[in-house]
């Protein structure tokens, strides 16, 4: 069976339900809000500040990640409210909130491509933790979801820029194990089809011999 949602809208009876809830100190509660509930901006920026690593990496893996993305830099209202925390998740390189959080088929598509062309907020990662953030993108239900909307290129070219950039890697990423080992299981998750590849180039390019070693 289908795991079903539950959306609290952003509206005053939606807030006033999840304040409710909220108000009852509950760790189950606030656990269960996190991982299944579509909640407000409000809710979900206070459950993540205020909650232990658990309700963090409750919300990174919830519906409500949406709020996590770095629309907060152009200004765009109601939008970004996590941007900072997540940058410093970044910057720290926490692998235990990074993980959840790229593995949620509801992250935004432009933190999937902004972390597969290594843009902010991910510029900044050496070359080891940026293949280890790829490597947690590696389950994402998002890479082998196809499209599935208006049949017009407003929508489906921006959709697509998802696997455009996953498929790209294979192109850029230096050759060697441990990036061999992460593009094999990125491979397996891409939908087959979304890049112009030379395909003969990028064989011949990874028929070098790697450097002995693997770090995922």
């Amino acid at each position: 069976m289908k795991e079903q949602k539950r959306d609290f809208p952003d509206s005053v009876g939606g807030k006033e339900i999840e304040r409710t809830l909220i108000e009852c100190h509950g760790p189950l509660i606030n656990l269960g809000l996190a991982l299944y509930a579509k909640l407000s901006r409000e809710t979900t920026l206070s459950l993540f500040q205020n909650g232990d690593r658990t309700i963090k990496k409750a919300v990174l893996a919830g519906p409500s990640i949406e709020y996590c993305d770095y629309y907060g830099a152009s200004g765009l209202p109601g939008f970004g409210i996590l941007h900072g925390d997540f940058k410093e998740i970044v910057d720290s390189f926490d692998e235990e909130l990074l993980r959840p959080a790229l593995s949620n088929g509801s992250i935004p598509d432009e933190l999937l491509v902004r972390l597969y062309e290594k843009r902010e907020p991910f510029a900044s990662l050496t070359d080891e933790q940026w293949i280890r953030a790829i490597g947690c993108t590696v389950s994402n239900p998002r890479l082998s979801t196809p499209y599935d909307g208006p049949m017009d290129a407003f929508s489906e070219v921006p959709y697509r820029k998802v696997f455009t950039a996953g498929w790209k890697l294979f192109e850029t990423l230096p050759v060697n194990n441990s990036t061999a080992v992460v593009l094999s299981y990125l491979g397996e998750s891409l939908l087959p089809k979304s890049h112009d590849m030379d395909v003969h180039a990028t064989i011949k390019r990874w028929e070098a011999e790697g450097d002995g070693k693997s770090n995922y």
